[in-house]
């Protein structure tokens, strides 16, 4: 586990086991256009390429995730202190996987290793034109992928789903979606992995 204290505005270079990482934190205050006011973002690269970001709003109505997964490390930011916290991934923990990463908890003897694999926006009424109840609908369908030893699964549900206690499970593990997010280009889901007892 490793902590390191971020400086605003600076690369900050990070050296971590196997990991060589570059981090810019930016925090938009009072200074920064209307848009920008009260948001904090932090960028984490390996060899010049993206493997986290987080994007803080002081906006109450927006979800904010806090772990990410990237391999087998979990990514924490501590917004208080502006601080990140590298450590290796393990089960019961929650975290946020993207749709452009892999995620592996546990020891190699014991790992598990989730995916999405597709996710897919649908959007339409509920019924025909004429019918004047009719309803707008959105929803995300999400496939994720686990591979645990030489077992791979895949589980599919829709954003609407997803609730408190949205799991799916396996002799050896259970997984907890707790919440999503979709944009156009990715796509996040906040989770749990437990090994079953």
């Amino acid at each position: 586990m490793k902590k390191i204290i971020l400086t605003e505005g600076e690369m900050n270079n990070i050296e971590f086991r196997d990991l060589n990482l570059s981090t810019l934190l930016q925090i938009h205050d009072g200074n920064s256009g209307k848009h920008q006011k009260g948001e904090i973002y932090l960028r984490i690269n390996k060899d010049a390429e993206l493997i986290a970001d987080f994007s803080v709003d002081q906006n109450d109505s927006t979800k904010d995730y806090y772990t990410q997964i990237y391999q087998n490390y979990f990514f924490t930011f501590g917004k208080e202190h502006k601080s990140l916290l590298i450590e290796k991934a393990k089960f019961g923990k929650a975290f946020t996987l993207s749709s452009v990463g892999v995620g592996i908890i546990g020891d190699k003897d014991a790992a598990v290793e989730v995916r999405i694999t597709d996710y897919m926006m649908e959007w339409g009424y509920d019924a025909p034109p004429n019918d004047s109840t009719r309803q707008y609908f959105s929803n995300v369908q999400y496939t994720v992928q686990v591979k645990a030893g030489d077992l791979v699964e895949s589980f599919s549900f829709y954003s609407a789903e997803i609730k408190d206690d949205f799991t799916f499970d396996d002799e050896n593990f259970r997984i907890q979606i707790m919440s999503d997010q979709y944009k156009d280009s990715y796509c996040l889901l906040e989770m749990k992995v437990v090994q079953a007892p």
